[in-house]
């Protein structure tokens, strides 16, 4: 907010053998003037948190300001700085809400609040800029959807969501490396280091052995 400054002097004349007035070490204690402070934006949210496809996400924050809001936009796009599409939000009390529509699998998108107050002469709060991706559940476990088709699991090729390359012992992961196995694809009962179920992450104990010529005697998962 900017403020402007003014000094009225009042003087009847100057005494014999001055020369002028001089101002030095002017000080301003105090600014009299109303100050208008810009809406507060806090505690934004999204929802859901981790959106997939279809599902609509809803912004949410808390806005306030001693004058009131006269409005709450959200800006939103996909690309970052350039956020042309705009929502006008709805209140109930202090927390405001907007959607922002069903996007494709692997979109990322941006968005911001722009708030502004009652006052006659009005303030605005811009939120930092936020984002989200949208991602869709990944098929878990070897998928069987074609009739009359052979499957094969030798463990030698790679078969989508069940392994990474030729098998080499090395346990089982959400994303195998090559030579993993997908921890989505097995769930595993009998050995001394537990039990898994679908999903579970393990390498280096019973659940990765590595490679082995034969004639193991210790129980565990090994490739041959």
């Amino acid at each position: 907010m900017n403020s402007t400054l003014s000094i009225v002097l009042t003087f009847n004349g100057f005494a014999s053998g001055d020369e002028g007035i001089y101002l030095d070490n002017i000080e301003v204690v105090a600014n009299t003037g109303a100050v208008n402070p810009a809406p507060s934006i806090t505690n934004i949210t999204g929802t859901p948190s981790m959106p997939t496809s279809s599902d609509v996400v809803t912004i949410s924050a808390d806005i306030t300001d001693t004058d009131g809001i006269a409005s709450a936009v959200l800006n939103w796009g996909t690309t970052s700085g350039n956020l042309s599409n705009n929502v006008t939000m709805s209140s109930t009390g202090n927390t405001y809400t907007g959607d922002i529509p069903v996007q494709s699998d692997g979109t990322e998108v941006f968005y911001r609040i722009v708030a502004t107050d009652s006052n006659s002469t009005p303030e605005t709060t811009t939120s930092a800029e936020q984002t989200y991706t949208v991602l869709d559940p990944q098929p878990q476990g070897l998928q069987i959807d074609v009739v009359d088709t052979k499957y094969l699991i030798d463990f030698d090729n790679t078969v989508t969501n069940v392994n990474n390359g030729t098998f080499d012992g090395s346990g089982f992961a959400l994303v195998p490396s090559t030579g993993q196995l997908d921890a989505d694809a097995f769930a595993i009962s009998g050995l001394e280091d537990g039990t898994t179920t679908f999903g579970d992450e393990q390498s280096g104990n019973d659940f990765g052995k590595g490679v082995s010529d034969g004639g193991v005697s210790a129980g565990g998962i090994y490739a041959f």
